[in-house]
């Protein structure tokens, strides 16, 4: 059997699904202990993983949350470091029908522009930021005075919180905003659709020759788009193990992504 073959009734069982949510629930319901995500925060000595029945858990509790401070279609502003949280708030975003804005957090000593040009532009009803970073972070030199009228949240919510908000979530059209690097002039917010996802995830899910066996590697940060279209949707979408690492960790010692390469047997 071809690769084309195997690939096309796995791509055919996503037909009809309008939302990026959606395709996490049919993961959750088809294999809910399997391993969603691995992440390496000091190669293989340092992985952990999250399933998706614990991804589903925890992005709907935190979900149920953002549903209780904000209305459909408000900005959330993700100041998260490469991990599982990040991956939980976006699809937490998701399920309570608002605009997710990835960012990054502020470094001190560094030049934070570009985060209050983002927090100008999509004047944010929250912003999640990390427990342990929390007054640091809003302690920090930003001066944007949208951050201030912001709730500040941490994605860290108890799962007990699943099911208090009847009826599920609430669908946007709207998945979130890529900002622009800001490289040559003010960042600008592209609005990026359920449906301008999904037609990009099925691009490159059958465009770079996936199966349900593949094994991606990636470290590219959950702000960029590649890194999170097709480090992080993509193998949600397709159902195969992903492996995440850092920017910061890669860039420290190069020669570990080759170490997991061969190692994991990584195809992507």
């Amino acid at each position: 059997m071809s690769v084309a073959t195997q690939r096309e009734p796995f791509v055919r069982s996503h037909a009809g699904t309008a939302d990026v949510w959606n395709i996490l629930l049919k993961q959750v319901r088809a294999r809910p202990e399997n391993t969603a995500f691995r992440f390496l925060s000091n190669g293989r000595a340092g992985e952990s993983s999250i399933t998706y029945s614990e991804l589903e858990i925890k992005s709907r509790a935190l979900g149920n949350a953002l549903i209780e401070t904000c209305v459909p279609g408000d900005r959330i502003l993700l100041m998260l470091p490469p991990g599982f949280d990040y991956i939980v708030s976006f699809f937490a975003c998701l399920y309570a029908g608002a605009v997710a804005v990835p960012l990054f957090p502020p470094k001190p000593g560094r030049d934070n522009s570009r985060i209050e040009s983002v927090a100008s532009s999509a004047e944010p009803a929250v912003v999640l930021v990390p427990e342990a970073q929390m007054e640091a972070v809003r302690s920090s030199s930003l001066s944007a005075a949208s951050l201030s009228r912001a709730a500040w949240l941490s994605p860290d919510v108890k799962v007990e919180s699943v099911g208090q908000i009847q009826g599920g979530g609430r669908f946007n059209p709207l998945a979130y905003l890529q900002y622009t690097s800001g490289s040559t002039r003010i960042p600008r917010g592209v609005m990026v659709t359920h449906a301008n996802l999904l037609h990009n995830i099925e691009s490159l899910y059958s465009g770079w020759e996936h199966d349900p066996e593949s094994k991606l590697l990636s470290w590219l940060p959950p702000f960029h788009d590649m890194g999170l279209i097709y480090g992080i949707l993509t193998p949600i979408y397709g159902g195969f193990q992903c492996y995440l690492m850092s920017p910061g960790t890669f860039l420290q010692r190069p020669a570990s992504w080759l170490e997991i390469i061969s190692q994991v047997g990584i195809t992507h």
